[in-house]
């Protein structure tokens, strides 16, 4: 797989994902897989607020410290599963969502977890 690294400021950026009702989802990396089938790709996990959820999977879920969203305060969970799925099934960057630097900690710290 080629490394396609987003243009963006940010490490890690925010899109909608189609297949979950267009819920806001954290995007660690985009790839194009350019021998099999020349499409693009993109990998992250699920956000919610639902604290149901959560507590349903309280393994599977991890608190933000801080709301990427500016226009929110509600709590924020990520889901831990790793997604990977056709770039089409994403839309563009959300603008002015951004993890705060201790939340990017957490997620790298994640990722370094699931990569072993």
């Amino acid at each position: 797989m080629e490394f396609v690294k987003y243009t963006g400021q940010d490490k890690y950026h925010f899109r909608r994902y189609k297949k979950s009702k267009y819920h806001p989802f954290l995007v660690i990396m985009v790839t194009s897989e350019m021998v099999k089938d020349g499409k693009t790709y993109i990998s992250g996990f699920n956000m919610t607020h639902s604290k149901a959820m959560r507590d349903k999977r309280p393994n599977d879920f991890i608190e933000l410290l801080v709301n990427p969203n500016i226009n929110d305060d509600a709590e924020s969970y990520i889901n831990t599963n790793l997604i990977t799925a056709e770039s089409v099934l994403f839309t563009k960057p959300i603008n002015n969502w951004h993890l705060s630097e201790p939340d990017e900690e957490i997620i790298d710290q994640l990722l370094e977890n699931k990569l072993k």
